[in-house]
């Protein structure tokens, strides 16, 4: 098929706009609301394992009205509202609420505590931007967000409404439901800008992406024909709320198409994989997605004895987007859950983002994962992220040479652009950003508005594969580099590399620039010599890419800073190293040439365990210190852990790291049970002992439960 031909094909395709589903989810939340009132719609995992509270649509209808019936006595229609509530029915009820209301909903990560600068600084930048007129959030979390929020551009502080104090039955007369071209929510994306002035409040350039309701209800009816959704599916979701996969994915979908779903929160996944694998099987789960790096999570962090009698049979769409899809992981995940039920068939490769609301393209349903070798030079090994045609093709998805603005040929790289009824309006508040990213037309095909995505891949035979960021191009000699493939090479360079445990950019480090890889050590393999592992990754790279490395840092696991749906987030990882942030095991530093320096001084960590409750002390204060973003000396031994704000995520992530210093087995109630840094220490110090064969420097506590 010729050029002219395929994207002929791909125009006619579009008359698939006018067979889906145009529904808004408003019109949908309404009707089930009255003819389905008793089934039930949402559960949420309040433990991560069994405590199950859950909302019929009855109930949903009844908690968004009351929402609803707050706002609109507030006037608030048209308007703003910051939506601040941690994973659960809240959430979504405040969501509901908002849109119901005829207000625009803008969900953001609600920050905990005043010392947890990064959350506060981008929240400020979210409120600076947007400009809410209320803010929703929970009675748990009023109090201590009323002293804390900047005030309202006129000197008045912020509206604070907590949803769940709110009176059921609501007498307050409605709106009209909004229409298509109304604006539903401002998504703000979870990358920063770090800019010049060196203040954390700087560090975030807000950029929301605006939705109208006709978005959401076409890639919600775009989905459901992409997965096969219908009432007989049942969902198991994750992933955070906040952003597409997690809002669009987790929740809208359900609703539209009347499944039930059952959502944990990502701190629970994070802390026990497992949990989500568990929860797919008890409930039968037939539809779940996640980000590749949470796959390989699963194969990694799950051992046999745990699969067995896992049964996945029902399993049937495997959603899997949001970053590269590495070929090795999908494989393995295969490989060592094909014993508990799970087929090949239901891995589904997708590719998706904000601005086109969720989804772009997806696999075909009950077909293998499509693996290129050699597609182009750069790739690799890539799994194809879905065709582009029917249902996707309405879209028109194109790889394009952006210089030239025209399509390039199947099996050349280019940057990926898409048109259609999903893609956003733009970004809120910024107009040169909006008139960059959203172009008015592409030569050779037609008017638009197209969606510059930013992605770079190739179509092969019809099938798009994603192989990185434009943004994150590293230019060696005037020779353009993907970081994903230099991380990809650099995880091959040496077995102790953990998987989805490598950045790759390019940095100023001691007055010279050049590139760098950030990488860290799989769990069970801290004990690899750094030296060893560093020429690994510096010999990979070279052979592969021909590129001398500037600086190689190996860190400890789960060091790499991370969204809360497990994406690897180079530009903050790249600060953290200039900023000497990152908790290093060593550190290889090149000469300016590019050439090795074998004199060059590398900083090492001390690898020794810490056993006395003084040394334990030490190592969860500076644990704490790094999590929370503060100083040290701000962490009190005996002050309790509620009072630094510790939030799900970081108390997992404490927890992981406290299993993998002392390889101890820690009961889920760990944190209540001791409380404080002083009382974990004692603790710690009274299990490590044996494992170690050495006498605790405390008296053991009588009566303490086993672990």
């Amino acid at each position: 098929m010729t050029d002219v031909q395929s994207i002929d094909a791909k125009i006619d395709a579009k008359d698939a706009v006018d067979r889906v589903d145009t529904r808004l989810i408003l019109d949908v939340l309404v009707e089930r609301g009255r003819c389905q009132r008793d089934d039930v719609v949402f559960e949420f995992l309040v433990d991560g394992a069994r405590q199950v509270e859950s909302l019929t649509y009855g109930q949903l209808d009844e908690r968004v009205r009351a929402v609803a019936g707050e706002i609109v006595q507030r006037d608030l229609a048209g308007q703003r509202v910051v939506l601040l509530a941690p994973p659960g029915l809240e959430f979504i009820s405040g969501f509901f609420g908002i849109l119901r209301a005829g207000a625009v909903a803008v969900p953001t990560y609600p920050p905990t505590s005043a010392r947890r600068q990064s959350l506060w600084a981008r929240l400020r930048a979210v409120i600076a931007d947007c400009r809410p007129e209320a803010i929703l959030t929970s009675s748990e979390l009023q109090s201590s967000l009323s002293a804390l929020l900047p005030d309202r551009s006129d000197g008045q502080p912020i509206p604070l409404v907590a949803t769940d104090a709110l009176a059921r039955a609501q007498s307050t007369e409605l709106p009209a439901l909004p229409a298509a071209d109304d604006i539903a929510c401002i998504q703000y994306t979870s990358g920063s800008t770090t800019e010049s002035s060196g203040d954390e409040s700087d560090r975030y350039a807000a950029r929301g992406v605006v939705l109208t309701h006709g978005n959401l209800a076409a890639n919600t009816s775009l989905i459901q024909a992409a997965l096969g959704s219908s009432e007989q599916s049942r969902g198991v979701i994750w992933l955070p709320p906040y952003h597409d996969m997690g809002l669009i994915g987790g929740i809208l979908q359900p609703l539209y198409c009347g499944f039930p779903v059952t959502l944990m929160s990502p701190a629970a996944f994070i802390q026990k994989p497992i949990r989500w694998l568990e929860t797919i099987a008890r409930v039968g789960g037939t539809i779940s997605a996640a980000p590749c790096s949470a796959y390989e999570m699963c194969v990694e962090r799950t051992t046999p004895a745990q699969r067995e009698g896992l049964d996945l049979s029902t399993w049937a769409v495997a959603c899997n987007g949001a970053e590269p899809i590495d070929a090795g992981t999908v494989e393995r995940f295969i490989e060592a859950f094909a014993p508990c039920g799970f087929r090949a068939e239901a891995m589904f490769p997708c590719y998706g983002l904000a601005e086109a609301t969720l989804m772009v393209t997806g696999s075909e349903r009950q077909s293998s994962p499509v693996v290129r070798s050699s597609a182009i030079e750069s790739a690799n090994q890539l799994v194809g992220s879905g065709r582009v045609q029917a249902p996707f093709a309405r879209d028109t998805v194109f790889v394009v040479d952006s210089d030239r603005r025209y399509p390039v040929p199947d099996r050349e790289e280019g940057e990926i652009w898409v048109r259609g009824p999903h893609v956003a309006k733009g970004y809120w508040n910024r107009p040169d950003l909006t008139e960059t990213s959203f172009v008015p037309g592409l030569d050779g095909v037609g008017p638009g508005p197209w969606l510059r995505t930013g992605d770079l891949g190739f179509v092969d035979d019809g099938e798009l594969f994603v192989t990185g960021r434009t943004k994150d191009v590293i230019i060696v000699r005037g020779v353009n580099h993907a970081a994903a493939d230099l991380e990809r090479t650099a995880t091959g360079g040496h077995e102790a590399v953990a998987r989805f445990g490598v950045a790759a950019f390019e940095t100023d480090v001691d007055g010279r620039s050049g590139p760098v890889i950030v990488a860290e050590l799989k769990r069970d393999r801290r004990d690899a010599d750094p030296d060893e592992v560093i020429r690994g990754i510096r010999r990979a790279v070279s052979d592969e890419h021909e590129i001398a490395l500037r600086v190689v840092a190996l860190v400890r696991p789960g060091a790499l800073p991370r969204t809360p749906s497990g994406k690897l987030q180079r530009a903050v990882c790249r600060e953290g190293l200039r900023a000497g942030d990152l908790e290093t095991i060593e550190i290889w530093h090149g000469t300016s040439e590019g050439e090795p320096d074998e004199g060059a001084a590398s900083k090492r960590i001390d690898e020794a365990v810490p056993r006395t409750v003084e040394q334990i002390e030490h190592w969860l204060v500076a644990r704490m210190a790094g999590l929370l973003k503060v100083s040290m000396d701000e962490i009190e031994p005996g002050e309790p852990f509620a009072r630094y704000g510790l939030e799900s995520i970081d108390a997992a992530e404490l927890a992981i790291a406290i299993v993998d210093r002392w390889t101890l087995e820690l009961p889920p109630t760990v944190f209540w049970d001791y409380p404080s840094v002083g009382e974990l220490a004692r603790f710690i110090a009274e299990q490590a002992a044996p494992q170690a064969n050495e006498p605790s420097s405390e008296p053991a506590p009588t009566g303490a439960e086993p672990v």
